[in-house]
C-alpha cells in the first residue's frame, strides 16, 4: 500500500484507537448480554422451586458471575483507557465467570458427562473482539485455563477418564481455529481501516489541489481582466491622442477650404465641405463613443445609472425596446458585484442583439432574503421575447451556463464570474424567449 511514514504512522495510531474503542464496545455489549442471561437464569431458579434446578442453576455460582458481568460492564462503559487495553482489563472478570463456572459444573460430573462441553463456546465467543494476536492468545489461554483448573482441580479424579485425549484434543483445536480466525478478522479490519484512511488522505491532498487550482485560476483570472484593462486603457490613450489630432486637423482643413471656396463663391464646393464636416463630426462622436467604451471601468457611476446608458445606447442604436427596474437595496453597489452585474447585463445585451431577434427586453435588479436566511442575496433577471436557442436540443428547464450552447464563450464568463462572487448563475430558453437569472450573495459591505 503506496503511502508516505508519517502518514502509515499517523494511520496505525488511528487504527489502533479504533480498535481499542471498538473492543470496548463490543466487550460491554457483551457483558450486558451475559448479565441478561444470567439473571433470567436466577429468575428461573426462584420461579421453579426444585432441588435439581436449583443445584443446576446455581444458587451460589451465578449470583458471582452475574456481579462479575456487571463490574465488567460498567468498566467498560465508564472507564477512560489510557495504558491498558480493554481486552487485558475484562480478561480478570472473564477468568472470574469461566472460573466460578468451571467449579460448579465439575460438581456436576465429569468428562463422561455433558456439562465439561460447554467450555468449547469460550474461545469462538472471542473471534469477533478486534484485538492484536498476542492480547488474543492471553486472554483466550487464560479464560479457558481458569475453566479447566476450576473444573478439575476440586475432582482429580476426572484425569482417570480413559478417553481424556477426546475433550483435550476437541479443547486446543477449538481455541487454535478460533484464535486463527480472530487474527484474520483483525487483518481484514486492519486493512480495511488503512484502506479508509488512505483514501481519506488522498481525497483531502486531492481537495487541497482542487482549491489551490481554483485559487490559480481566480488569480489568473484576475491578473487577465487586469491586463485587459490595462490593454484597454492603452488603446482608449491612442485613440484619444492620434485619432483626435487627425480629426482636429481635419476640422482645420476643412475651415481653411471653406474659407477659400467661399472667397472663390464656389458654393458647390462649401456644400460638400459641410457634407465631408458632417463625417468628420459623426467619426468623432463615434471615436468618443468607442473610447467612453474602453473607459467603462473606470466609470464610479451607480451601476443602476450605467445600466440606464447601456440600455439608451441599445435603443438608439438597434430597433429594441428595453425595461430597467431597480429595486431597493442596490443603490450601494460596488466593486466585483457591480461589475458582475453591468458585465453581464453587456454581454446578455450583445447577444440579444446578435442572435435573438428579440424586440423587447428587460432586465430586472433586485434584493432578497431565501428561507429566512441573514444573508441578502442580489438578484438579477435578463428576459427578453427571441426565438431562444432555436435548433438546438433544449428542455424549457434551467441549464447550466457552460452547457448552454450560442456564444458559449460569453456565457461561460458570466457563469465564471457569478462562481467566483459565491453565486449562481442558470439560463431558460424556449422558443418564445431566453431568461437568464443570477443569484449573488452580497457582503456585508454592501447590506
Amino acid at each position: 500500500m503506496p503511502q508516505t511514514k508519517g502518514g502509515d504512522v499517523a494511520a496505525q495510531s488511528a487504527f489502533r484507537q479504533w480498535s481499542s474503542d471498538a473492543t470496548r464496545k463490543r466487550i460491554q455489549a457483551t457483558s450486558g448480554l451475559m448479565v441478561f442471561v444470567f439473571s433470567l437464569a436466577l429468575a428461573i431458579e426462584f420461579v421453579v422451586d426444585s432441588e435439581e434446578v436449583e443445584r443446576a442453576a446455581g444458587t451460589d455460582w451465578l449470583p458471582v458471575q452475574l456481579l462479575a458481568c456487571v463490574v465488567c460492564w460498567i468498566c467498560m462503559r465508564y472507564m477512560r483507557f489510557r495504558q491498558w487495553h480493554p481486552a487485558i482489563v475484562a480478561t480478570p472478570f472473564y477468568s472470574l465467570v469461566s472460573g466460578t463456572g468451571g467449579y460448579y459444573l465439575g460438581s456436576m460430573g465429569g468428562f463422561d458427562g455433558p456439562f465439561f462441553y460447554s467450555s468449547y463456546m469460550i474461545a469462538p465467543l472471542l473471534v469477533f473482539l478486534p484485538f492484536p494476536i498476542l492480547i488474543r492468545v492471553g486472554m483466550s489461554v487464560t479464560i479457558v485455563c481458569c475453566f479447566v483448573a476450576a473444573y478439575l482441580i476440586p475432582h482429580p479424579e476426572y484425569l482417570s477418564y480413559p478417553l481424556l485425549h477426546i475433550p483435550i484434543t476437541y479443547l486446543v483445536t477449538g481455541n487454535i481455529v478460533a484464535i486463527a480466525l480472530g487474527h484474520w478478522g483483525y487483518k481484514l479490519a486492519r486493512e480495511r481501516f488503512m484502506l479508509a484512511e488512505l483514501l481519506s488522505q488522498y481525497n483531502v491532498r486531492l481537495n487541497d489541489e482542487v482549491e489551490q487550482k481554483t485559487d490559480e485560476v481566480t488569480t489568473l483570472l484576475d491578473r487577465m481582466e487586469d491586463i485587459r484593462d490595462s490593454e484597454r486603457a492603452d488603446l482608449a490613450r491612442a485613440l484619444h491622442d492620434d485619432l483626435g489630432q487627425l480629426i482636429v486637423g481635419a476640422r482645420m482643413e476643412i475651415t481653411n477650404l471653406e474659407r477659400r471656396f467661399n472667397a472663390d463663391n464656389d458654393r458647390d464646393s462649401v456644400q460638400e465641405l459641410d457634407f465631408l464636416a458632417e463625417i468628420v463630426e459623426g467619426l468623432n462622436c463615434s471615436s468618443r463613443t468607442i473610447i467612453h467604451g474602453l473607459r467603462e471601468r473606470d466609470d464610479n457611476r451607480p451601476v443602476a445609472n450605467k445600466l440606464e446608458s447601456l440600455m439608451q445606447s441599445v435603443e438608439t442604436r438597434f430597433p429594441l425596446t428595453t425595461t430597467l427596474t431597480i429595486g431597493s437595496g442596490t443603490d450601494n453597489l460596488s466593486g466585483p458585484v457591480s461589475e458582475f452585474v453591468y458585465r453581464t447585463c453587456q454581454e446578455a445585451l450583445t447577444n440579444i442583439v446578435k442572435h435573438s431577434g428579440a424586440s423587447e427586453v428587460s432586465i430586472n435588479l433586485s434584493t432578497q432574503t431565501v428561507h429566512e436566511s441573514p444573508v441578502i442575496t442580489l438578484s438579477l433577471q435578463i428576459k427578453d421575447n427571441g426565438r431562444g436557442f432555436t435548433g438546438q436540443d433544449i428542455a424549457t428547464h434551467a441549464i447550466p451556463a457552460d452547457e448552454a450552447p450560442q456564444g458559449g464563450l460569453g456565457l461561460k464568463g458570466m457563469r465564471e464570474r457569478a462562481f467566483q462572487l459565491g453565486g449562481t448563475l442558470t439560463i431558460t430558453s424556449v422558443n418564445t424567449g431566453t431568461k437568464i437569472t443570477a443569484h449573488i450573495p452580497l457582503p456585508d459591505k454592501t447590506q
